[in-house]
């Protein structure tokens, strides 16, 4: 009878663990000033978004895909993974706000054909979108 409970009590307790996994967080740091960099990825409307943290305050909160023009949201975790964690790399090895290319986005297989009627980059030195 004890057998059977301890038994029982084993495979509950290595159930729950294996049903409360953790998202998956990429932390580096700023080579630049030290701070602890890190993404976390967000179901928004209607698809996914990511926020960049530096050290523990949003630092970048991006519900769309960058440098498309328009409203296009991730189409699923894996695409605002990918981007996300371009983003922290390129923070980590300069300073500033990164910029991301379309061809860049292209390259991590983020983009789609619904995005590129409509494209064009966004430059963060100067805020706005460049032809």
């Amino acid at each position: 009878m004890f057998k059977n409970f301890i038994l029982l009590l084993t495979l509950f307790i290595g159930l729950t663990i294996s049903c409360n996994k953790k998202t998956e967080k990429k932390t580096q740091i700023n080579k630049y000033d030290g701070a602890r960099i890190w993404y976390e990825v967000v179901e928004v409307d209607s698809g996914w978004g990511y926020k960049i943290y530096k050290e523990d305050k949003v630092f970048i909160n991006q519900p769309f895909v960058p440098a498309v023009n328009g409203k296009h949201y991730f189409k699923n975790k894996k695409d605002a993974t990918l981007t996300a964690q371009l983003v922290i790399d390129k923070m980590a090895k300069k300073t500033g706000l990164p910029s991301v290319t379309l061809q860049e986005l292209d390259s991590i297989g983020v983009l789609d054909s619904s995005m590129l009627t409509t494209t064009k980059e966004y430059d963060y030195k100067t805020n706005k979108y460049q032809k």
